[in-house]
């Protein structure tokens, strides 16, 4: 819920009132892992991030703006989203903040793909330094990003954003 992020004063004020809970869940109004997260490793985070960039770099201009403005905005080294501006007073950890319409934006990219075409191009053309997600697409990439697109298309049915934390 967007408007219950966006009523603290400031990141800063987020941050102090959320280190200090005890239980997240007076804070979420849906949680990742009620519905069908699979992984929350920051080491395959940033593998997968490696990889679509790799992915990007490769690919036909169109299937580009579709990665970096679709799931790039939820798994990357830089630029990922942040709208509520969480990288700073949290020393640069990987928050991911998203209102809704930017929820509903990057949802419209991700529709765009077709994950099939994105792993036949990484078998045709693999990254020098992706050897565990090249040996198992199917586990290592393709479910983490179907991961995030399931809370993504979560947030858009309910009208709410997104705040997500890597690590």
């Amino acid at each position: 819920d967007w408007s219950q992020l966006t009523n603290f004063p400031s990141p800063e004020d987020f941050l102090e009132w959320f280190y200090e809970l005890e239980d997240e869940g007076e804070f979420r109004s849906l949680s990742c892992h009620d519905h069908g997260w699979l992984s929350d490793s920051a080491m395959q985070y940033f593998e997968v991030a490696g990889v679509l960039k790799h992915l990007a770099e490769t690919s036909p201009s169109e299937r580009d703006n579709h990665l970096r403005e679709g799931i790039m905005k939820l798994i990357a080294e830089n630029g990922h989203v942040d709208e509520f501006e969480m990288a700073e007073p949290s020393e640069g950890c990987y928050w991911i903040s998203a209102s809704p319409p930017t929820v509903a934006a990057i949802k419209a990219h991700i529709d765009a793909l077709s994950l099939q075409d994105c792993v036949v191009s990484l078998k045709e053309d693999p990254p020098n330094d992706a050897d565990d997600i090249m040996a198992d697409l199917n586990g290592m990439f393709v479910s983490f990003i179907e991961q995030h697109q399931g809370m993504v298309d979560l947030a858009v049915s309910k009208g709410y954003g997104l705040l997500g934390h890597c690590g």
